[in-house]
């Protein structure tokens, strides 16, 4: 018998000529955290830089975003019965595991703690003490000092100063529950964490780690000498450390673990070699969960075993930043500033890193990526050229080490690769390479038009070449100094885009140049920094801002017309450029960021049917040739996920929603749809945390029975 728990809320849409972008799944991992709590129960929570809180029930492996979603979280403390996070603007409290969250107090929170019956409160202006669970504030003593950490040591209560100037800093306790403080440690001491273990305090800062074993009589200093110690945390058997270096690469960073109180370390895992440090860490039981960070760029890494093993944890965080996208066939391949090629065999709904070993021992960023048939080539850092024959599997050095190369072309024949020290040629898929033009000169752009090369060389403006770089032409400039960021052609026409004045067209190989903002967002300057042609149409990446209320940075222009349109629906504003386009299997694909203060992040490739971007009837994807019921994202969820469907001809469908049990939570959809894709967002409501099953029914119009039956899981954590 069918039981409806709850009524869903969906909003139907059809994919048409107005089709909207959607994200795809990933490539996960840039959540920069932070900091972690645990409950009792083992769900384990992460506080963003710029991202609020994560939530995970599966000790780090995947995670879902809680209610609070945009929130600079110092610090996060569990209570026993609900969760504080300390923040930027706030302390706040959740007492439903991250469904919903509410403010108790507008000062500055470091980190909170608690004794049982009260709840105390580092700030920028010292402690605070609330007896009612933080519906009402008093002073705990070191008021004007910025207390960044607490720790409840049996009767003691100690405190953690911090000071960016090394002064009014420092360890004090009280015995008193704040009522008065006594100076434990040096003032000089800048302190970013405090844990207990096996009766004695540590603290962390300043590189260094503290500890006393008489609550705070005398202090004994750790050092290790290869890294400043950076993060803390105890399992009661094992005492974890992570390291920080300011500079990137040597010493590498590493996760240590003592079996003796800090005495001696034994190394358990150390870093990729652009990863600036380890900034947080927690442990439950055996499972050890580690953040590290470094620019535009945080992973999740998560060892089952005491640091033994280790595993990615990324699933469910924010995006890696794509830096290029190609393909082989219908597989669509990324590669990304924090060192990785991914794969997807989907259409982004899931992705997956492909030569993961050799990246790892490369360490630093893929910078650009091209496929030449079935060969994938690879830009690798300031590390060369390197080749794979077999789908990303397998690399092998294709040549030019200590050359840095961001631009990459094949025009079916060739390929062009534009690096930090000149022009280079392979005619044959990347087996050997041939200097072509600008040694010691940066190629900051690339277009093939028929026989025709132009190359954006820095400091000297658009260059052409009519045989494979043995002579070169200057192009007139479009404004003397300005360095041209993307190139693209359409036949014979040459298309540039500038830093800060938009797009320009030359229908005579670059001799003259005209304006073709018409239709742009011109407010402040047009930043273009990707332009990609499709058949004859034009599409441009437009640079937007921290601080746009709307996404403004996709465009479409055919050509021999003189207006853009905006092509930006369904992006959400904090979307601020785009990396890259392309165009496979009949979607057209973007790489994406976010800018905020801490740099530009990775925001998802998103995906929309070419279609909606040319007004083309497509064949594929828009009409596909079955029936599918794809992967509804995000998953897990919490507590709205998108579900959608495509259909090779017009049909009735029937979607049902099904619990663990096997019963019917809901019939969101049962109605007639034109063929294409469809979509709505599933809002689980009331529903408790676990696996549901969507399943989908079709069959033609005016049949009785159902000839199609597709079914997907979906996990909902709250």
């Amino acid at each position: 018998m069918k039981k409806f728990l709850l009524t869903i809320s969906f909003l139907l849409l059809q994919v048409n000529l107005t089709a909207q972008w959607i994200s795809t799944n990933g490539p996960y991992g840039n959540a920069i955290i932070r900091s972690f709590a645990k409950t009792d129960g083992g769900i384990i929570f992460g506080g963003s830089y710029s991202f609020g809180v994560y939530k995970s029930t599966d000790y780090g492996s995947s995670w879902v975003q809680t209610s609070m979603t945009d929130k600079y979280i110092h610090q996060l403390y569990w209570s026993g019965s609900a969760l504080y996070a300390g923040t930027s603007d706030g302390g706040y409290y959740t007492p439903d595991l991250g469904n919903t969250w509410h403010k108790i107090t507008d000062l500055s929170i470091g980190q909170f703690t608690s004794d049982g019956n009260k709840l105390f409160a580092g700030s920028y202006d010292g402690v605070y003490i609330s007896t009612d669970n933080g519906t009402s504030w008093a002073p705990g003593g070191l008021q004007g000092k910025s207390v960044y950490s607490l720790l409840k040591h049996g009767n003691l209560l100690v405190a953690g100063l911090y000071s960016s100037y090394h002064f009014n800093a420092g360890v004090y306790i009280s015995s008193d529950q704040g009522a008065s403080w006594i100076r434990s440690f040096d003032t000089t001491f800048s302190v970013r964490s405090l844990i207990s273990h096996n009766s004695v305090i540590f603290a962390v800062g300043d590189g260094i780690i503290i500890r006393s074993s008489d609550n705070g009589a005398s202090w004994s200093q750790i050092t290790y000498t290869e890294n400043q110690l950076f993060s803390i945390a105890s399992n009661g058997t094992y005492l974890f450390a992570g390291t920080y270096n300011i500079v990137p690469y040597y010493p590498l960073n590493k996760v240590l673990r003592s079996s003796d109180n800090g005495a001696t370390w034994e190394i358990m895992s150390e870093s990729r070699a652009n990863h600036f440090g380890i900034p947080a860490m927690i442990t439950y039981g055996s499972n050890l969960i580690v953040s590290a960070e470094q620019i535009s760029q945080t992973d999740i890494y998560r060892s089952p075993d005491n640091g033994v093993n280790w595993f990615y944890g990324n699933t469910g965080m924010k995006y890696k930043l794509i830096l290029n996208l190609t393909s082989i066939g219908p597989d669509l391949y990324g590669c990304t500033y924090s060192g990785e090629v991914c794969k997807s065999t989907d259409n982004g709904d899931s992705w997956n890193e492909v030569g993961q070993s050799f990246f790892n021992e490369k360490e630093t960023a893929v910078w650009s990526l091209t496929a030449a048939g079935s060969t994938l080539i690879a830009g690798v850092g300031g590390q060369g050229l390197y080749r794979s024959l077999n789908g990303g599997a397998d690399w092998q050095f294709s040549g030019l080490n200590g050359h840095q190369f961001e631009r990459l072309l094949y025009d079916g024949t060739n390929i062009f690769a534009g690096s930090d020290k000149g022009l280079y040629l392979s005619t044959d898929n990347g087996a050997g390479w041939t200097l072509i033009g600008f040694p010691d000169q940066i190629i900051y752009a690339l277009a093939k038009s028929g026989q025709t090369l132009y190359a954006s060389v820095i400091g000297d403006g658009i260059q052409r070449t009519d045989n494979l770089g043995a002579t070169w032409i200057k192009t007139t400039d479009i404004y003397p100094q300005i360095d041209i960021g993307a190139l693209a052609a359409i036949g014979s026409v040459i298309y540039a885009g500038t830093p800060g004045y938009g797009v320009y067209k030359s229908t005579n190989s670059g001799t003259t140049w005209t304006a073709m903002n018409d239709g742009l967002p011109g407010s402040g300057g047009i930043y273009v920094n990707e332009l990609t042609a499709y058949g004859n149409y034009l599409l441009a990446g437009i640079n937007g801002s921290m601080y746009q209320t709307s996404p403004q940075i996709v465009y479409v222009l055919q050509d021999g017309n003189t207006t853009w349109y905006d092509k930006n629906a369904g992006l959400i504003p904090e979307v601020s450029g785009i990396t890259d386009f392309y165009v496979l299997n009949g979607y057209l694909f973007a790489g994406t960021y976010i800018i905020n203060g801490q740099g530009s992040y990775g925001r998802s490739v998103w995906r929309m049917p070419v279609g909606g971007v040319t007004g083309a009837e497509l064949s594929d994807p828009a009409v596909p040739g079955e029936y599918l019921l794809h992967q509804n994202y995000p998953n897990p969820f919490n507590p709205v996920t998108r579900i959608s469907f495509s259909i090779p001809q017009d049909s009735r469908v029937k979607l049902q929603i099904f619990n663990g049990l096997g019963e019917i939570v809901s019939e969101p959809v049962n109605s007639e749809f034109q063929a294409g894709m469809q979509y709505f967002d599933f809002n689980a409501g009331n529903l408790p945390s676990g696996v549901y099953f969507c399943r989908m029914q079709a069959s033609a119009p005016g049949e009785a029975e159902f000839i199609v039956s597709r079914t997907i899981r979906m996990v909902l954590l709250r």
